[in-house]
């Protein structure tokens, strides 16, 4: 008769399994070591996989990841703006980029870093910065748009892509902070607007720059419209060629509306 163990068996030690410890099963295959990035731009419809590979023109995530590093040393303040924009974008990411009230948040952020970034502009981060407005600057949603707008119409290095394609928005709201503040935006860049007849608030914001050149006074006058030249008369940063002022002087005999603007005017052809 063989003797008896007092040790408890194996079996009795071992605990009961848990949902935490669930046993493998064979039929399922087991997720891989490293899983695929996701990218912190936003795919276009119609692109490929997102595989890592910036395949839609964007950049893979995997450039960034040293923006997530802590430094040991303290970092330039180009660099140090670099690594901001790496986590406004993964934080808009996480955040859900469907939601326009994100999108808004981050084209207002974006717009506070431009300033910080490198002025040459080929850097990676920069370059997906600039990428990211152009985009939000196409928005569908235009609140989006308006946040843009409104965070970008002082910034003096403000991409003037985004910036003529915000200036010629037909939304009021869009375009109009745009038109009126920006500097980023030439003289030929407001020429070419007042030759394409915009609407009256348009003009209205033009000639009330703080700073309209002759040429461009011309233009507004030119058009015909009341409001705007009310506007331009009132403008005291307004550089208004003579010709022009002769003209309006004469028109003020039938518009009695601009008889107080004129007379306001620092100077008036004799």
């Amino acid at each position: 008769m063989p003797l008896m163990s007092n040790r408890p068996s194996l079996a009795r030690l071992r605990p009961p399994a848990t949902l935490d410890q669930t046993r493998p099963d064979p039929a399922r295959p087991e997720a891989p070591a490293h899983p695929r990035p996701v990218r912190l731009l936003p795919a276009p419809s119609g692109a490929g996989p997102t595989d890592g590979s910036p395949t839609d023109g964007g950049v893979a995530p995997e450039l960034l990841d040293y923006l997530f590093d802590d430094p040991a040393e303290p970092l330039p303040r180009s660099e140090s703006a670099g690594r901001e924009v790496g986590r406004v974008l993964a934080e808009t990411r996480l955040a859900g980029w469907g939601d326009d009230s994100v999108r808004a948040l981050l084209a207002t952020r974006l717009c506070r870093l431009l300033p910080d970034l490198p002025p040459d502009g080929r850097d990676t981060v920069t370059l997906v910065a600039l990428r990211t407005l152009e985009q939000l600057a196409r928005d569908h949603v235009a609140h989006v748009r308006a946040a843009l707008a409104s965070a970008i119409k002082d910034i003096g290095c403000a991409p003037p892509a985004v910036v003529q394609r915000l200036a010629r928005d037909v939304e009021r709201c869009v375009a109009e902070p745009v038109l009126h503040c920006c500097a980023t935006l030439t003289d030929a860049d407001l020429l070419a607007i007042v030759g394409s007849q915009p609407a009256t608030w348009a003009l209205s914001a033009i000639a009330g720059r703080p700073r309209v050149s002759a040429p461009l006074s011309a233009a507004i006058a030119d058009t015909g419209d009341h409001a705007a030249t009310g506007v331009l008369l009132d403008n005291s940063g307004a550089v208004i060629p003579e010709p022009t002022l002769e003209r309006l002087v004469e028109e003020a005999a039938a518009r009695p509306d601009l008889q107080p603007r004129l007379a306001r005017r620092p100077a008036l052809p004799p």
